[in-house]
Formats: structure tokens, C-alpha cells, sequence
């Protein structure tokens, strides 16, 4: 059987310190079973862990890792053996850290002894220097002083003597220049001329071609226009007898239009008549009851006709209407 069990991730935590760190940084991010069978497989060839009758004295399941009891042994050997050498570093860095800050404590002592017997040394040197300096500086002052009082006079005589000679050349330049801008004043005068020459020339000949050109072009633009004026004149006939036919037409609805307002007002003459007959038939009505049922029959065949006639007229008057219009419409 496997007495050890422990799971993946304690099993790559325990014996991981047995493998290069190369070798964890490459199978730092995979799943733990797969990190851990992987270990195990690498301690194997490392380490020649013993093997079993039925092969491997170590298994890798779903939860945990399984070990034999001498494999077990055998990793544990060789972790506790690296534990200890790693402990015997650690111990030996801090005694090293304890003896170095005694020796420190020392030297820090030692340095401030030195240090208060050099200071008192050298202000003793450092006042005689200071003695010395002063005296330096002192006599060092009055040469400059000297020095400079000769300085200035001598650079006086030498501003005198260059503010002199600028003078000198610069009246002379001045000559120069004033020849020179003389000069150039004549040269561009001389080629104002020649250019004022050339541009009046130039300008005539412009203005000799834009004449020609224009005289063409009127010509040209006259010939057209005549030719436009004589399409211009044939289409205002045609407008013309368009609105001569439109005016005729215009004056045939109008009397169209009269006709019918007539025939709507003997239309309502008619009705009233219709009317006062009926209403003296009812007043009469028992003495000429056999009348009025003649009377009747007369007035309604009578009005029947008149208004067959006014519908007649009226949809005539429509229709004339309506062809005047798409006549009109058409123009």
C-alpha cells in the first residue's frame, strides 16, 4: 500500500526546493496534479528513488499523491539534508552580521578619536593659514589697485585713440555709400524708363487685339441674335393665335356660363309657380278635386321635362367647360 498521502499542492510545496528554479519557473502556472506528477517524474531520474515490484513507489490521483514508504524516506533525506545545509548558511550570515556590526562599533569608535586629534591639528594649520591669506590678500589688493589705476589709464588713451581712426573710416564709408546709393538711385531710374517703355507698348498692342477680338465676337453675337429674333418671331405668332383660340374659348364658357345661370332661375321660377298652383289646389280642393287630379298629372309630366332640358344643358355646359380647359392647359 502507499502509508504517505498528502495532496498536490503540498507535495509541490514540500519538495519543490529539490528542483533547479528553472525548472519551477516552467511549471509555475500549470494545475497542481499535473505540476505535481511532473516533480515527481523529475526527483525519479534525479534522485533514483527505489521501485516497487508493480513499478513506480509513488501515484498520482484526482485529490492526492501517494508514496511508498522507501521513496518517502529517501525525499525526506534529501530535503532535510538541503534544510540543513540552507540552516548552517543562515546561521553562518548572521554571525557574519553580529561580527561585522562589532567590528563597525570599533572602527566608528577608532574614526571619532582620529577625527577629534586631526581637528585639533589642523586649526592649529588652518589659523596659520588663515595669517598667511590675510597677508596675501592684502598685499595682492594694493598691487590690483595699482594694477588697475594703470589699466584704466592706458585704455582710456587706447578708446581715444580707436575712436579716432572709426571716425576717420567711418566718413570714409560714409562717402562710399552715399556714391553707392546714388548709383543705384540712377540705375533704377534708367530701368524704370526702359520698363515704363516696354509696358505702354505692351499695353496698346493689349488693347489692338482685345478690340480686334471684341469686333469678331459682336459680329458673331450679332449674327446670332438675328437668327434668334427670327425664331423668336415665329414663336410669338404661335402665341399669339394660342391666345386668340384661349380668349375664344374663354368668352364660349363665359356665355356657357350664362346659360346656365338662366336656366337655373326659370328653373326656380318654375318651382315657385309650382308652388302657388299647389297651395290654390289645396285651398280649392273640394271643389275641384276631379281637377286637380288632372292638373296634376299635367304639372308633373310638365316639370319632368323641364327638368330633363336643364340637366341636358347643364352637363353640355360642363363638358365645354372641361374641353376648354384641357385646351388651356394644353397651350
Amino acid at each position: 500500500g502507499y502509508p504517505v498521502r498528502t495532496n498536490h499542492h503540498d507535495c509541490w510545496l514540500d519538495y519543490r526546493s529539490l528542483v533547479t528554479k528553472q525548472f519551477i519557473a516552467q511549471h509555475k502556472g500549470k494545475p497542481a496534479m499535473q505540476r505535481a506528477e511532473t516533480l515527481l517524474n523529475h526527483l525519479t531520474k534525479e534522485l533514483d528513488l527505489p521501485k516497487s515490484r508493480s513499478g513506480l513507489c509513488w501515484a498520482v490521483g484526482k485529490t492526492l499523491v501517494f508514496f511508498k514508504q522507501e521513496a518517502y524516506e529517501v525525499l525526506q533525506a534529501q530535503r532535510l539534508k538541503l534544510r540543513g545545509g540552507e540552516a548552517t548558511k543562515i546561521q553562518a550570515l548572521w554571525k557574519m552580521i553580529l561580527t561585522r556590526r562589532g567590528y563597525l562599533r570599533k572602527v566608528a569608535c577608532a574614526i571619532k578619536c582620529q577625527a577629534l586629534m586631526r581637528g585639533k591639528i589642523a586649526r592649529k594649520l588652518t589659523q596659520g593659514k588663515r595669517e598667511q591669506r590675510a597677508a596675501a590678500k592684502i598685499g595682492a589688493f594694493g598691487r590690483r589697485c595699482i594694477a588697475r589705476m594703470r589699466y584704466t589709464k592706458t585704455m582710456r588713451y587706447c578708446i581715444r585713440i580707436q575712436a579716432r581712426m572709426r571716425g576717420i573710416l567711418g566718413r570714409i564709408r560714409a562717402k562710399e555709400y552715399r556714391l553707392f546709393v546714388k548709383a543705384a538711385k540712377i540705375q533704377a531710374f534708367y530701368r524704370m524708363k526702359v520698363q515704363s517703355r516696354f509696358y505702354s507698348g505692351l499695353r496698346a498692342a493689349i488693347h489692338r487685339a482685345q478690340h480686334r477680338i471684341r469686333t469678331r465676337a459682336a459680329v458673331s453675337q450679332m449674327r446670332r441674335l438675328r437668327a434668334q429674333a427670327q425664331e423668336v418671331g415665329a414663336i410669338v405668332s404661335k402665341l399669339q393665335a394660342a391666345q386668340d383660340h384661349n380668349q375664344h374659348l374663354s368668352q364660349e364658357n363665359d356665355r356657357l356660363q350664362s346659360d346656365i345661370i338662366q336656366l337655373r332661375s326659370h328653373n326656380v321660377k318654375l318651382t315657385k309657380d309650382v308652388e302657388a298652383l299647389k297651395s290654390k289646389i289645396e285651398a280649392h280642393d273640394d271643389e275641384l278635386k276631379t281637377a286637380k287630379a288632372a292638373h296634376a298629372e299635367e304639372l308633373a309630366s310638365q316639370t319632368q321635362a323641364l327638368e330633363e332640358k336643364a340637366a341636358a344643358a347643364t352637363a353640355k355646359a360642363v363638358a365645354i367647360a372641361e374641353a376648354a380647359a384641357k385646351e388651356k392647359a394644353q397651350y
